[in-house]
This record gives C-alpha cells, sequence and structure tokens, in this order.
C-alpha cells in the first residue's frame, strides 16, 4: 500500500515544485522589470531636477528679464514709421558728418510675429565718418540689423552702401 501512495505523492511533490518554480520565475520578472520602471522614473526624476535648477534660476534673473524685456518691446514700433526711420539715420549721418544720398524700402516680409522692412542706404564719407556712422547705429534704440556692407573708394570720398532691415511688431 505505501507503494500505491508513493507515485501520487512524487506527482504531488514535482508539481509543488514546479509550481513554486513558476512562481518564483514570475515574482524575478516582476521585480526585474519594476527595477526598470525604477530606472527610468530615477531618469526622469533627474531631468525634472535639471529642469527646476534652470527655473529657479531664472526666476532669479525675473527682473533683469523683464528690465530686458521692457527695452526690447520699446526697440520693435507697432507700426513701420519709415518717417521716423528716415529723420533717425539722416541725423546720424549728420552727427558722423556724412552725405546721406539715398534710402530705398524694399518689399516687407511678415514673420512670425514681427515684420521685417528691408532697407537699402546711400552714403558718402571718409573712414572715420562711416565708424561713427556704425557707433550710431550700435546704440540706436531701433532693432536694425545690418545685411550687407560694402565701401568703394572714389577720389576724395568713400560711398557706402548698406543693406539692412529695420522691424516692427506684426499686426
Amino acid at each position: 500500500m505505501n507503494k500505491k501512495k508513493t507515485p501520487w505523492l512524487t506527482l504531488f511533490l514535482v508539481v509543488v515544485i514546479f509550481v513554486g518554480l513558476l512562481v518564483c520565475f514570475m515574482q524575478f520578472q516582476d521585480f526585474r522589470f519594476a527595477r526598470e520602471e525604477l530606472a527610468l522614473e530615477q531618469q526622469s526624476l533627474a531631468t525634472a531636477e535639471a529642469r527646476l535648477i534652470v527655473v529657479k534660476e531664472l526666476n532669479k534673473q525675473k527682473g533683469q528679464l523683464e528690465a530686458d524685456m521692457t527695452v526690447l518691446a520699446q526697440s520693435l514700433p507697432n507700426e513701420p514709421l519709415e518717417d521716423q526711420l528716415l529723420l533717425d539715420l539722416q541725423s546720424g549721418a549728420d552727427l558722423a558728418t556724412m552725405d546721406f544720398v539715398q534710402i530705398r524700402f524694399a518689399e516687407r516680409v511678415d514673420v512670425d510675429n514681427y515684420t521685417e522692412m528691408p532697407v537699402q542706404i546711400l552714403l558718402a564719407g571718409t573712414y572715420h565718418e562711416i565708424l561713427y556712422f556704425l557707433d550710431y547705429l550700435q546704440v540706436y534704440e531701433r532693432s536694425l540689423r545690418i545685411d550687407e556692407l560694402r565701401v568703394d573708394e572714389s577720389e576724395d570720398k568713400m560711398t557706402v552702401n548698406i543693406r539692412a532691415s529695420a522691424f516692427y511688431a506684426a499686426e
């Protein structure tokens, strides 16, 4: 009678061991998956902490950034103001004692939040007068980008051809 119980007992033990191993394997897989998730979450946390540091630094600079924004907003008028630009460029040429020969406005280019107003400026003067005029443009309160500057030398004066762009806020 002992011999008949042994195969059932052995079979039962084999099944219990197999089920136990299967449960252990599934738990090991769950543990490995949880460890991978933890690594991803730690990486996300490190990224978020780095962003937080940047935001805190920007918050410290908030006053300066707002002041810079105010200055930049003033350098970008709401209208083209071609007449004011013309007067300002003439004033810059007069301060540099240059001859303001010609100005031409080209077709405007609309960009996201602003409009680019290309302008061609022709001036005549000496080398030092050109430098004085460029110094004037450097401190000019309106946003102005010089795209090209060509200097041609004649007998007594230099001819300066400036291709630039002025900007104003888009409507």
